[in-house]
């Protein structure tokens, strides 16, 4: 029952962790719901990597990218910050993907 925000939060820190099964859970019925631009970005990537859908569009990786190569900069000399740093590049790739 917790808001969408925070379940996107919940199910990055899984995805970081390696649980797979249970960052999906966390993300069920939030697409849609999310007022925060970074995190539907988020939501949208984790649920392409760990549940086969969609990549995020070029819109969406262009609204809530800016928020996540800060995070991944202001972290960058600790694990988390290299782990999303990579999701980032990755990230960045999705939103010059024209062809979804």
């Amino acid at each position: 029952g917790a808001p969408g925000g925070v379940r996107v939060d919940l199910a990055e820190a899984y995805y970081r962790m390696n649980q797979p099964q249970e960052a999906a859970a966390a993300l069920s019925g939030v697409e849609g719901r999310l007022s925060e631009l970074h995190r539907t970005l988020m939501a949208e990537y984790l649920l392409y990597r760990l549940a086969g859908a969609n990549p995020p569009s070029p819109d969406v990786v262009q609204a809530g990218l800016p928020y996540w190569q800060a995070v991944a900069e202001r972290f960058r000399e600790t694990p988390y910050g290299a782990a999303l740093y990579a999701d980032v590049v990755e990230m960045m790739k999705q939103g010059t993907d024209t062809h979804g």
